[in-house]
């Protein structure tokens, strides 16, 4: 059942509402940072996803090719590919969220979801195309 949709910029500063996507005129505070701590701001995003799930079951992230390079970006990351060669593989770990690329959804799309499948959450992220 999909619990939710979220969206994130990867315009650094771009500060975007969670819910519609649409970009937050006036924000009431200026981003100054890296582009680091800016993808920080994306892993909040996924953490906020994750909580709609209402569940202790683990989770998994799907992640199309360009989003998964960001999540490799992120301090919170651990690396380990089993198999390079199939479409859909394992990349590691964000934290305690297994993480699996994909090239069969679309290029701007994480999918944040139960192991099972059964529950899901989508981040749409702006920017990508």
């Amino acid at each position: 059942m999909k619990r939710g949709k979220f969206f994130w910029s990867t315009q650094s500063g771009v500060f975007v509402h969670l819910d519609t996507g649409k970009e937050v005129v006036d924000p009431p505070i200026k981003f100054v940072g890296t582009i680091l701590e800016w993808y920080l701001t994306f892993y909040e995003v996924i953490l906020d996803a994750q909580k709609k799930l209402l569940d202790d079951r683990p989770i998994l992230l799907l992640a199309a090719p360009d989003v998964a390079t960001i999540l490799e970006c992120l301090p919170q990351f651990h690396p380990k590919v089993i198999d390079l060669n199939t479409p859909d593989h394992y990349l590691g770990q964000l934290s305690k969220l297994e993480v699996w690329k994909s090239n069969k959804i679309p290029s701007n799309l994480l999918i944040v979801s139960t192991l099972d499948g059964v529950d899901y959450a989508e981040i749409e992220i702006l920017g990508i195309k």
